[in-house]
Order: structure tokens, then sequence, then C-alpha cells
């Protein structure tokens, strides 16, 4: 991993859609656009400089558009002829090419002056493609005289095919925005908002804002849907039965989707049906002369307003569902008239916020994006939007509350962009992404059952897993065994607490789908942001140095005992299978959490004669444990570092807290050195450690983490391939010689030198 060997082999990452689109995101023209791209590529390839050239219009040369690193004074042609020299070359091939200083082409190509002048020594290009048209080129340039490494190379041909697509959006605004100018907007918001993804992918599909006044929404959408003089005339009765049909069905089929959900689904919503109270109050507005669609609206509305008063935010927020209920109603009523079935809209919802029991209501229907404004999400239902693979953005526009319902939208999760009523180009490019997203996807099956550095160290990567539904993947992207499964998520979705059965129910549905696989399940983490409504707990003033994690079920034995006695039941047959407790801050809580267990694996004997293989282990996340790691490591079976949690202790800085991110640094010394300090306690006790946390994933980490010690790596099923390429990448010796390296300094600014710069 020494700075002297980084032309050899792959960069330590690479530009992809994340990068390119968020610099595209941000360009009010091309040109600033490809600028900015241009310094942005020469550094992740680690070359010295890099230029980009775009085909003019009639199609006969190339007009180098952007550079960095090139002076003015030697900077050779702006312009080339197709088919002339190397980058001429280029555009009309689809190979990627390059030249060294003294080659015979670089002594003749009139576009590579700055070789002939010895102010490089190398240049490569890959062209730059769209729909199947070459569009440009894009070359990188090296002081040295020696050619490209295969890492470089292979980021070079990559970055040609992503560019393409960035240009066409950034085109496509461009061209939106003369034609607003020139007679304004269709919408009012319509145009391209950078924000941060939260969750990959992409989406289309029509705006519907998610208001926290649902009896307005339902009074005024039924206002704004009733035709004039032609009053629904469909028969309660009916319509009561047909929407209960539906709910049962829709059941069945998101029971697949969100098991751990699945026995509370639609059960308000069929309460609702079945409710004397509120079945008579529309039939007292149909016997007032209201056609019946008014008449689900003006009741719906006195309920909602009913539940809105309770003190009880659970409560407050069953207002949603009955929201749902008599937009579904009305839709049946609409149905009914028309003589037909009405199919719902692909759904972008835009929101404020979103809480947990939200992510439950948007299960249940076709969202295929999320917009957050102002950036009203916490860590866990970012989480849940991941695990149901829903693309989402967080913007701070609010204007975006303002759009109208039906609006056209597309949600870029990975550049985190979003295009309101989007212009026809940019919808093109991006359905041009999605397919080769798929294409990496298929590819990325294809990775190898075991993982290795590049002289062989065994290195196991496992999945985090939130929701069962995300198992499948896991398994088909060759996890091998399930490192972290969050359990509070079963929790959160819920309206009360779930009872030891249904626990079982979904602990055991994940054991069989993984096999003889091993799975760690970690208890109950809630607290500080992730609140449970129903637990009728006071407000604190800083939640996250609060009563959560571990100190949380502590506090409340009977909700702990519950969920360990669901996990022994429903690991009583199995191999492999680990319970580690979260936020751990001294070997008394741990005593007390393990004597827990005892006790419940005790009761479950006696009642059920049921024995078990379960290994006890902890999240290693406070600094109040690095010094006590070996004491630890007499008692524990292993160690899980949450990354997430560890670098906010340890730095006092609130991860959620926008106003302080800049201070959230997962590369400041004392983390790293902090960590290390952990994994070299577990590795005298031979106590085997991993890690879960964001920093698991991050090529610029992983080899540090290997250098260490870690031999497990615990990540989103999505960041498998990778991982196992970073992997790869390089021997145990670099690992070891990078990570001395950047434990050596003192500095964030000293590390960050290091760290960037492969």
């Amino acid at each position: 991993m020494s700075a002297t060997n980084t032309r050899s082999r792959a960069p330590a990452w690479a530009v992809d859609d994340a990068s390119i689109m968020t610099l595209a995101s941000g360009a009010l023209e091309l040109s600033g656009f490809l600028e900015r791209a241009a310094r942005s590529i020469a550094e992740a390839a680690g070359a010295d400089a890099c230029a980009i050239f775009l085909t003019v219009p009639s199609g006969r040369e190339l007009i180098r558009t952007a550079a960095h690193g090139l002076k003015a004074n030697h900077a050779g042609s702006t312009s080339v002829a197709l088919g002339q020299g190397l980058i001429g070359r280029v555009s009309q091939g689809s190979r990627v090419l390059q030249a060294v200083c003294g080659d015979a082409a670089a002594r003749s190509a009139p576009d590579l002056a700055e070789l002939r002048g010895r102010h490089f020594g190398a240049v490569a290009a890959a062209p730059i493609e769209h729909a199947g048209t070459r569009v440009g080129v894009v070359a990188l340039y090296q002081r040295t005289a020696a050619r490209f490494g295969r890492g470089q190379l292979e980021l070079l041909r990559e970055v040609g095919v992503r560019l393409d697509m960035a240009i066409a959006l950034v085109n496509a605004a461009a061209g939106a925005n003369k034609a607003q100018a020139a007679s304004g907007p269709r919408h009012a918001v319509a145009g391209m908002y950078r924000g941060e993804g939260v969750s990959h992918g992409h989406a289309f599909g029509v705006a519907r804002v998610l208001s926290r006044a649902p009896a307005a929404r339902v009074l005024e959408l039924r206002r704004l849907s009733e035709p004039d003089g032609n009053p629904a005339v469909g028969a309660l009765t009916e319509i009561l039965d047909r929407t209960a049909a539906q709910l049962e069905r829709e059941q069945g089929a998101l029971a697949e989707r969100l098991p751990e959900a699945a026995a509370m689904i639609f059960e308000s919503h069929l309460m609702m049906l079945r409710d004397r109270a509120f079945v008579s109050r529309i039939q007292e507005g149909r016997d007032a002369g209201m056609e019946l669609g008014r008449a689900i609206a003006e009741a719906a509305a006195d309920f909602i307003r009913i539940f809105e008063r309770s003190e009880h935010e659970y409560v407050r927020e069953r207002a949603r569902d009955i929201e749902d209920l008599a937009l579904r109603l009305i839709r049946n009523v609409d149905a009914a008239d028309s003589g037909a079935d009405q199919e719902g809209e692909m759904h972008v919802i835009v929101a404020r916020e979103l809480l947990p029991s939200d992510i439950l209501w948007i299960a249940q229907r076709d969202v295929k994006g999320i917009v957050l404004v102002s950036g009203g999400s916490t860590a866990h239902v970012s989480l849940l939007v991941r695990s149901l693979g829903i693309p989402m953005v967080i913007v701070s526009a609010g204007e975006l509350l303002q759009v109208v319902d039906g609006t056209s939208m597309l949600v870029d999760g990975m550049g985190g962009l979003v295009l309101v009523d989007p212009p026809e180009a940019a919808i093109r490019a991006f359905e041009r992404r999605g397919q080769l997203a798929q294409q990496a996807r298929t590819q990325s099956r294809a990775r190898h059952e075991v993982t290795t550095t590049r002289d062989g160290c065994r290195i196991r990567l496992m999945a985090n897993i939130n929701l069962l539904s995300e198992v499948p993947h896991a398994l088909e992207l060759r996890a091998e065994g399930i490192g972290l499964y969050r359990t509070e998520l079963l929790y959160l979705m819920r309206p009360d607490l779930p009872d030891e059965a249904d626990q079982e129910a979904v602990y055991r549905r994940l054991l069989r789908a993984v096999g003889k696989l091993p799975v760690t399940f970690r208890t109950l983490d809630a607290g500080g942001d992730k609140v449970l409504a129903y637990f009728n707990s006071a407000a604190e003033a800083n939640p996250a140095l609060g009563l959560r994690s571990t100190r949380l079920t502590l506090k409340h034995p009977e909700v702990f005992d519950r969920q360990l006695r669901a996990i022994l039941r429903a690991s009583s047959e199995r191999e492999e299978v680990r319970i580690m407790f979260p936020m751990i801050g001294s070997l008394d809580e741990w005593r007390l959490a393990r004597e827990r267990f005892c006790l419940c694996a005790r009761q479950v004997m006696d009642e059920h004669g049921e024995g078990h293989n379960v290994r006890l282990g902890m999240m290693v996340e406070l600094p109040a444990v690095v010094d006590l790691m070996e004491d630890f490591a007499t008692e524990a079976s292993f160690f899980s570092i949450g990354t997430n949690d560890f670098i906010q202790y340890t730095l006092g800085v609130d991860r959620t807290n926008d106003r302080v991110s800049e201070y959230y640094c997962p590369h400041h010394p004392a983390v790293l050195r902090g960590l290390q300090r952990v994994v070299a306690a577990a590795c005298r006790r031979n106590v085997p450690v991993s890690v879960c946390g964001e920093m698991a994933h991050d090529p610029r980490y992983i080899p540090f983490f290997i250098g260490i010690g870690v031999r497990e790596l615990s990540v989103d099923p999505n960041y498998l391939p990778a991982v196992q390429e970073t992997v790869e990448r390089f021997t145990l010796s670099e690992a070891e010689n990078y990570a001395r390296s950047l434990l050596k300094q003192a500095t964030i600014g000293e590390v960050a030198t290091r760290l960037f710069n492969g």
C-alpha cells in the first residue's frame, strides 16, 4: 500500500456514479462540470493531469473542453481531427490506448506535444460513449515515462462509460433552465436539486407529498377528484367489502416482503372497516344527501382529528392509517362509478420527515423513491428504506414540499439528485444507468466464495441484515454468514412490543433461510434516535447519552428476557449462533446482561427441555472499554466493533447533527489508535474481533483493519463484491505497512495525506 507502487495496481478507490453525479448535480453549465470532473479523475487515478475532449457538432474533430494539470503554454492542440493521433484514434474506437515518451506514436502525433516537450512522460486515453455513440475522449497524463498500471486503465475505461450520462444530465438540465427562463417552468419547483443519497438506486414516478395534516388532505383530494354534477352512487357495503378483500390480498403479498410486520400490517385498516362508529358516521353523511366519496372523506376527517388530539405519539400516528384507508375507499368509489378497477401509480414520496411507522405505510404500496426535505430522517429509518431497496435522497430545498401531486420526479440515490419535471434526455440517461447497474449486479454475483488478500490471508465477509427480505440477496452475493442482525427494526415498525412468539417466528425464519451459516443477533438497540413510541419514557435532553441499548433493556428486564428467550428457542437446534450486547460500558454491565441470558437459558431448558449452543459477545462502541479489553476477553466469546458509535463517542460528536458533521472524522488519530488497541487486546487473548460499522466497507480503511489484525468484516450486502475486490488488491505485509504509517501520524491532516493519496 505504499505510495511508490500505486501505479502498478488499481487505485485505493474508483471514480463511480456517486462521485461523478455529485459533481454534475452542482453544475449550472457543462464546462464547469467537466473542469471539476477532470480534477477529480486525475486525483482518483493518481495521475498528474487529465483532459476531456468532446466531439463538435460537425462530427469531424474534438475540442479539448476541460483540463486539470495542463498549463496553457504547453497544453498542445486544443482541437484534434477524428482518427488523427492517439486522441483521434481513441475517439473512433472502443479501446483504451496509451503512449510513452519516445514511442513512435508520441513522436509523430500532433495531439501529444506534451510528451515530445518532456512536460509529461506518458498518456492514456479512453472513449466517452453515449448510447453506442462515441462523444469524446478522456485522457490521463503522468510525468514519469512509464506505462500506466492496469488499475488506472480500468478506472479510465469506467470513467468513459459513466461520464456520458453525467454530460447528458448537465446538458438536459441546462436546456431546461433556459427554457424555463424564457417561458416559465411547467411547475413552480421544476428543476434539479442536489442532496445526500442515503439509499442507492434510481427511480422515476409521480410525486406524492406526505402530509402531517391528513384530515385536510383527505378532504382536499376528494374535492379535487369529485366530478361536477356527477356524484358517486356506489353502495357502501359493496365498497367496504371490496376494500377488505384488497387488504387481505395485499397482506399476503406483503408478508413476503416485510415478514417482521406481517401480523399487523393492515390490522388497523381492517379494524376501522369493521368499526360501527366509523361506518355509521359515513351512513349519516349519506342520509344527509352527501355523495358516497364525500361522506367517507368527512367521516375520516372527523376520526383523524380525534386521533391527532391524543397525548400518545403512536396514537397520533395512527391518523395516517385512517387517511390511507379513506383514500383507498374513495378510489374504490371512483372505480365503481367508472366500472373499472384503478391501478395505483408509481409514487415518489416527498416528506419533511419519516418515522418508522411511515416505513410500514410505504412498504404497502408501489413507492419507487423517497425525497426527504430538510434532513428529516434518523439512521434507523434510512436503514429500513435501504433494506426495502427504495432509493432515497435528503435535500434542504423546502420548496419541494410544495410540489403538486402527480408531478413527474426522478430520484438518483447514488448521486444524491432529485429532478422535478425532468426533461426526456435526463430520463433516458438514467434509464441507461439502470441498465448498467443491473449488468454490474449480475457480474458481482460471480465473486469468489472465499476472500483472501493477494498473498492468501483469509478474510471472512459477512452481511449486515435489517430485514429478512435482504437474506436472499446476501446469499446470492455469497456472504459467509450474518455478522449483524439488527433486531430493533422488528420493534420500531410496530404499534406495541412484539411478543415472544412473534419474535421466535421471525428468528426461526432467519435461521432457516441462511442454512448452516453463522448468525449474530444484536439484542434490542433502542433509545437515542431509535424511539419506541409505545414506551412511555420521558424525553431526554441528550438522548445519545441517555437510556439506550443495553442500558434500556437492563432497566426493562421483562423486555430483555422476552427477546433472549425467543432467540434461544429459535436456535435450540443450531450451531454457529451468536448474541451480542450493544453499547456495553463496563464489566459490571456485561455481567448483568450475561446473567439475564443465563437465567433465560435455564428457563427455556426447564420449560421446553431445549439446550443451546449460543455464544455471547459484545459490541465495542464506547471509549470506556478500550483499556478493559483484555478483561472482557477473558469472558466474552467474540467482539464486534461498531465504528459509527465508536467515532461518535470518542470524538464527542453527534453523528446525526449536520452542524457538527465536519468533526465526525473516521481518520482522526484517536479513533485509529483506539481501534488498534481494541484489536490488539483481542488478538492477544485469541478472541475473534470483527468490524460491522460503516468503516468496514470503505476501501480507504479496509487495508487498515486487516493491517491491525481484523479478519472479519460485516457490511451491507450490496458492498460485498467491492469489499472483496479491495481485499484482494493488496498483500498482508502491504496492509500492515499501511496501518503502521497511519498510526504514526498525530494530526488529522497528516493521516489524510497518507489515507486519501493511497
